[in-house]
């Protein structure tokens, strides 16, 4: 045990346990007829500091090598001795040679004291094998997040061409084939943590924790695939559709070229289909922002239906709270202009069917264009009219309140200032 441990706590393994160690191996092999050398490597024991508030002091190294006593192996390292005054002056009687002192201040150094150092074993190369580990580690890295994204394109453009007809859009397919990672990911990694507890129980437990966890296990499946399917998936579709009819059909409208016209050329549902993407990322938004004020009574509401695992989830209440809402003004949003539109034809004398079909089809955009203009303008005709009834009502309460301050009429009395002054005069 001398050997093997030291004298210094921590110092494994010295010196002299290297020595016997190498012994035994030799003995052990002599007895082999196939001539097999094993040879240890050559590490050593160093003083290092325990804490990270210890102060650096410039011209010192931190790492200092020591023998089985835990002193340093180079006295030019001793910096416990030289900062020392008693065992300065022993070691150079003793003829060792010690750097100079700190300076006296705030960087006196303190990380070469009992209580502040202890000693570890350091393999040899340590400094290499950090390098290997950093650099396989950086390999490691690369080659998983190349073909992750590899991966995503390849499955997300075989089914981005399934469910659209629409020219190939990477950006999509890569979210499409994150996404089906993302899944297959989760799936497999708590598969292996139930076989996992699986085998540590007994059969009867086993039985018991399966039906359990398949209980579980299709409760949270099942909410949470509702839970994405409708306010990550009919959510940001409804809400494409809103972009598609207030600023697509303006774009097109506007531009009159044939590029444009071809590049966006599309029916509702190719539509609501391609602008889903950007829909998802204004509902993370929206999901970002309402945590951001905790207060608010959405917020309140999601953190009470969407706290705890999957199993435990409101789906129903919070589908009647949030995706109900946010679906039915998309899709009125969505008519307006349609319902605009058809009454722009009527008053013409232009109201067919062909018309109107030719209309949500995307195709006919004249009287569906003039509609969103009107919508939109009259939206900002409100919404300029509804602030500036704010701005007067906040400038003559303002108003009000400095009459009041200054004496010229009491909120408790309806009679004017001048009357009462009139009556007070008389008596």
């Amino acid at each position: 045990d001398e050997a093997r441990a030291g004298p210094v706590p921590g110092a494994l393994p010295t010196h002299e346990y290297y020595v016997q160690l190498q012994c035994a191996i030799d003995a052990a092999l002599a007895q082999n007829p196939l001539q097999v050398t094993f040879t240890l490597g050559s590490g050593g024991n160093f003083r290092v500091p325990t804490v990270d508030t210890v102060p650096v002091v410039p011209g010192r190294i931190m790492l200092v090598q020591v023998d089985g006593h835990g002193r340093p192996v180079n006295s030019r390292y001793d910096y416990e001795a030289a900062d020392d005054v008693d065992l300065r002056d022993a070691a150079e009687r003793e003829g060792r040679v010690l750097p100079p002192p700190a300076p006296e201040s705030s960087y006196r150094d303190r990380r070469f004291r009992r209580e502040h150092y202890t000693v570890v074993y350091v393999p040899p190369g340590l400094r290499a094998r950090m390098c290997g580990v950093l650099a396989m580690g950086w390999l490691a890295v690369a080659v998983l997040s190349s073909s992750t994204l590899v991966l995503s394109l390849i499955i997300g453009r075989r089914a981005y061409a399934r469910i659209s007809n629409l020219p190939m859009h990477d950006m999509y397919a890569l979210s499409i084939g994150l996404l089906v990672l993302l899944i297959v990911a989760v799936l497999v990694f708590r598969l292996a943590t139930f076989l996992h507890n699986v085998a540590a129980n007994s059969r009867a437990e086993w039985t018991r924790e399966l039906r359990r966890r398949a209980v579980l296990a299709w409760t949270a499946a099942w909410k949470a695939a509702l839970t994405a399917a409708v306010f990550f998936g009919a959510v940001p579709a409804v809400y494409g559709l809103v972009v598609e009819v207030y600023f697509v059909v303006l774009l097109r409208h506007m531009a009159a070229s044939p590029e444009v016209e071809v590049a966006f050329e599309r029916t509702m549902l190719q539509a609501m289909a391609h602008n889903w993407m950007f829909g998802v990322l204004h509902v993370w938004v929206g999901l970002s922002l309402l945590r951001v004020f905790p207060a608010l009574w959405w917020s309140r509401q999601l953190e009470r239906l969407f706290t705890g695992p999957p199993h435990t989830w409101h789906v129903g209440r919070s589908i009647l709270v949030f995706a109900l809402p946010l679906i039915g003004v998309s899709v009125a949003t969505a008519a307006l202009p349609f319902a605009v539109a058809a009454c722009i034809m009527w008053y013409r004398g232009e109201l067919t069917a062909d018309a109107m079909l030719r209309a949500f089809r995307l195709v006919d955009l004249d009287v569906l264009a003039l509609s969103v203009k009107a919508v939109l303008g009259t939206v900002l005709i409100v919404a300029a009219t509804w602030q500036a009834c704010l701005l007067y009502r906040k400038w003559s309460q303002s108003a009000r309140d400095r009459a009041y301050l200054v004496g010229h009429q009491l909120h408790n009395l309806d009679e004017p200032a001048e009357n009462i002054s009139a009556e007070t005069t008389a008596d």
